[in-house]
């Protein structure tokens, strides 16, 4: 897996392993901005290998068997839209300590990698998102999320194909 090119003004965000399986698994519509955005290099997608192997092993989750989700082509296709990064040291971000150790990364590779955006539903992490905005990172939920209003214009776009499944 090697990374993207990406252009100069694509947003750089960071994906938690739930709002990848809303975009991945679940078919919700509440994500279709972001892989239209993805889809179309609007946004670079980080990643690193602990975030990577979370994700591979909830696409090939029993309890996702209800979804029909191809898991080998779900994890092809955020593959081909991120870009994966070393890990970050542990802790790299001493200000922004996560409540959830399991989710200390994301902030992490979000704060060394300076992304734009940390989208998730994941209230550990959200509560984090004043002292985040502080350092230049919007920690938000998908629907909140303001790089939304600038990719899609819902009467001149079709909804995103949904990637898998079915």
């Amino acid at each position: 897996m090697s990374p993207r090119l990406q252009s100069r003004t694509a947003l750089r965000i960071i994906l938690d392993t739930n709002v990848c399986l809303d975009w991945l698994a679940f078919r919700d519509a509440g994500v279709d901005h972001l892989a239209r955005a993805l889809a179309e290099g609007q946004v670079e997608l980080l990643t690193c290998p602990p975030m990577r192997r979370e994700l591979q092993h909830m696409l090939e989750h029993a309890s996702l068997a209800r979804w029909q989700v191809d898991s080998a082509h779900g994890l092809a296709l955020h593959d081909r839209h991120s870009t994966l990064l070393p890990e970050p040291t542990p802790g790299a971000c001493e200000r922004l300590k996560c409540s959830d150790p399991d989710d200390q990364v994301f902030i992490d590779l979000a704060v060394t990698q300076r992304a734009a955006a940390l989208l998730t539903h994941d209230r550990a992490l959200l509560k984090l998102a004043r002292r985040a905005r502080r350092l230049g990172i919007e920690v938000l939920r998908p629907r909140d999320w303001p790089g939304a209003e600038l990719i899609q214009d819902p009467a001149e776009t079709a909804p995103a194909e949904h990637p898998i499944g079915r």
